[in-house]
């Protein structure tokens, strides 16, 4: 198995100590390929969360309150990834995974395109499909033991064991765009909460709550434009 290849050379899924730098760009810790955003280039990656207007947050998205909720205190991911703020007299969880990399504009950071933690979870899954959920557990628990402060392993098995390689999945890749995919390619429904978007969750809730499976809108139209260009193109079905 490839993944098994991967982590055979770069096994480190990024340490407790190491983690906020790796988000920070002081650090490559389980970092397999990255896109470098250098103080030249100065891409603003991080904008299309949130900027700062007058020395406060202000966030374009989010965390959903729900999501938050998940995130232990003891998960060095909770801290590494949001911020709690006011903007507006209004609290809210701010996204700041890539707020912030040290010696470089602000939002400016480099694109970590796959991480050895991302293998891990891949890797851990496909072994529990495969009945292999011995070595699913081990690989998860060689992940959250890097992420949970006085962590003791996990003993999961069956539903629970999936359950909880779904819940990591969902932790340590959150606000990197898997979210949609892996619902996507397990079949899986979205399913928002009934929060608003402020920190403890009040404010008005999202309008459309759910997206079945069987919606036309897992798949995105394709630009006018290109169809335009080419009149041998269809629209996908439902635009």
């Amino acid at each position: 198995m490839w993944g098994q290849k991967a982590l055979a050379i770069s096994p480190s899924v990024g340490t407790n100590a190491n983690f906020k730098n790796i988000w920070a760009d002081s650090s490559n810790d389980g970092v397999l390929f990255k896109i470098l955003n250098s103080s030249i280039e100065n891409i603003k990656t991080g904008s299309a969360y949130n900027q700062t207007v007058g020395g406060q947050i202000k966030s374009e998205y989010v965390v959903d309150y729900d999501l938050y909720t998940k995130f232990a205190a003891n998960d060095i991911r909770k801290s590494s990834y949001i911020l709690t703020s006011v903007f507006n007299g209004k609290t809210y969880n701010n996204v700041i995974k890539y707020k912030q990399a040290t010696g470089k504009p602000i939002e400016a950071v480099d694109i970590k395109y796959l991480r050895t933690a991302e293998v891990v979870l891949n890797v851990s899954e496909a072994m529990f499909k495969k009945g292999n959920e011995s070595g699913a557990l081990a690989l998860l628990n060689t992940l959250r033991a890097q992420r949970y402060t006085g962590y003791v392993p996990g003993i999961e098995t069956g539903q629970n064991l999936w359950n909880a390689i779904m819940l990591e999945r969902r932790l340590e890749l959150a606000f990197e765009t898997d979210r949609f995919f892996t619902l996507k390619r397990l079949a899986l429904p979205v399913q928002r909460s009934n929060f608003g978007p402020e920190a403890d969750g009040a404010g008005n809730p999202a309008s459309i709550l759910s997206l079945p499976v069987a919606s036309h809108k897992w798949q995105l139209p394709i630009p006018q434009g290109a169809i335009d260009n080419n009149t041998q193109i269809q629209q996908n079905p439902g635009y």
